[in-house]
């Protein structure tokens, strides 16, 4: 039975849930309402970049509509035990740029790096969940990394332990120290990050679904120079 104290703070913390959505969804469907109404309205005069740009814009913000339901809805089960894993076979090496190639076609003006050297093609791993740590570390990377002359890497490897890791490294604006104990809290922003929009959800996500792969993660940040994260986890899991 949970104490008065406890309940409160659910009580809280989903109101803090329903209030950033609200926050976080006005722009990108603003952005969809008016993209599709100049279409609408101006679509024979406009030329096909015109329109690729629009639709561009379009799919953006449905992406970050997606992204956004998929961290609350795992953010906000209280027990990681709740989550199931749903474990197929996969071809990690297609699977990892497969995620690279569609954060390329939406962020176009940002250059990731691939390099993966695993030790066979299949491995047994709860895609979805990979899926997310993956795509929220290297959004993170993208987001708070310069538009022009900046690198993201992403590496991936089979270990001497029969584990997989992964490796994003960026050149980005960094974690200031006095802010690492606190980047895996569910909407903690780092004080070095005002004006980039987001939640606050992206690391809290990836911790939760590291545990629930029964891996664990690790950052090392310097101020204004960049990030490096590794993530390991078993080779299969059932």
């Amino acid at each position: 039975m949970r104490l008065p104290e406890e309940e409160k703070e659910i009580t809280n913390f989903k109101r803090q849930i329903i209030s950033t959505i609200l926050h976080e969804f006005r722009n990108p469907l603003s952005v969809i309402l008016s993209s599709v109404q100049i279409i609408d309205n101006l679509y024979d005069s406009l030329d096909d970049m015109k329109k690729k740009n629009i639709f561009n814009r379009i799919y953006d913000s449905i992406d970050f509509i997606n992204s956004v339901l998929n961290n609350i809805k795992i953010i906000n089960i209280e027990d990681k035990n709740q989550i199931l894993l749903k474990s197929t076979s996969i071809n990690i090496e297609q699977f990892c740029n497969d995620i690279a190639d569609e954060l390329k076609c939406l962020y176009p003006e940002k250059n990731i790096k691939t390099q993966f050297n695993f030790c066979k093609e299949d491995y047994y791993i709860d895609k979805n969940l990979i899926r997310q740590v993956l795509t929220n570390l290297l959004r993170n990377s993208i987001k708070y990394s310069p538009s022009i002359g900046s690198d993201i890497s992403f590496c991936g490897k089979s270990t001497d332990d029969n584990h997989l890791e992964f490796i994003i490294k960026d050149n980005g604006i960094g974690i200031r120290e006095e802010d690492m104990e606190y980047i895996f809290e569910p909407f903690y922003r780092a004080s070095n990050i005002t004006g980039i929009k987001g939640m606050g959800l992206g690391l809290a996500i990836v911790k939760k679904c590291v545990e629930v792969l029964n891996g664990d993660i690790q950052i090392e940040s310097k101020f204004e120079i960049g990030t490096t994260i590794r993530v390991n986890i078993p080779e299969n899991i059932a």
